[in-house]
């Protein structure tokens, strides 16, 4: 298992450095972030947007989506300042 993990690390990096280029994580504190996901079903990559959005403190949060099963709606709407359909 560790070959296949240290693999998708190595991929992760490739498409961080790809996409940022290294640039700097903007500042998103005291400021109001929306998230959108245009078709939610299992919710696991929302999960690690609100993740990554969370260590940021911004002073509000809303998700916005398409379609939004009844469970995930639930499990994010503790996480939001709103949760809209």
């Amino acid at each position: 298992m560790a070959p296949i993990v240290d693999k998708e690390i190595q991929e992760m990096n490739r498409r961080i450095h790809l996409y940022h280029q290294d640039a700097a994580v903007p500042s998103i504190g005291e400021r109001t972030v929306i998230l959108v996901d245009d078709g939610l079903a299992t919710g696991i990559p929302t999960r690690a947007a609100i993740e990554a959005v969370k260590k940021l403190n911004p002073s509000k949060n809303y998700l916005f989506g398409e379609t939004f099963p009844f469970l995930c709606c639930g499990l994010f709407l503790q996480e939001f300042s709103s949760s809209l359909r």
